[in-house]
């Protein structure tokens, strides 16, 4: 894995911890046993990002519940591998909401994963932070996606556009 792939994961994976966790949070969404949701490729031609984002979540989530956690409850990690496949992403978030009862989901890094997947979180009401996928219909604002759809490649295209 590159080093440039392990230190944008690890980044964007702490980032889109603390933001799905402030965001679902705030707005009293909390369950009961507290899952947070994540479909990345593990394996497949984005794997180095995939590999590098599960690190950056498993320490961020790892730094919150060390610190408590949310109300003093653990938060626990589903991780799935999409196989940068998108049909396999669909079948990942439908299983992390249907049966693992997730609050939150966090990933995919691969474009063809985070399209077949958005209006599934958004047709269901769970939040979904897309870490790493930048295709134009990813990461462009839309009336489709509402506040629940959160992305960081997003927020840095823009930045980058404005310099």
């Amino acid at each position: 894995m590159s080093s440039k792939a392990r230190i944008i994961g690890v980044r964007l994976g702490v980032i889109a911890i603390c933001l799905l966790l402030t965001s679902t949070f705030i707005g009293g969404a909390a369950a009961a046993d507290l899952k947070i949701g994540f479909t990345f490729s593990l394996t497949g031609g984005t794997d180095d990002y995939g590999k590098a984002a599960r690190m950056g979540a498993e320490l961020a989530l790892q730094e919150y519940n060390d610190k408590g956690g949310y109300k003093g409850q653990k938060v626990e990690a589903v991780i799935y591998d999409d196989e940068t496949k998108p049909a396999k992403g669909v079948e990942n978030v439908t299983r992390l909401i249907t049966r693992d009862k997730v609050f939150a989901i966090v990933g995919p890094v691969n474009s063809g994963v985070a399209l077949a997947i958005i209006d599934i979180a958004q047709k269901n009401q769970i939040p979904l932070m897309d870490t790493i996928a930048t295709a134009e219909q990813v990461i462009s604002d839309t009336k489709k996606r509402r506040r629940i759809i959160f992305s960081a490649s997003r927020s840095m295209t823009a930045s980058r556009r404005r310099s």
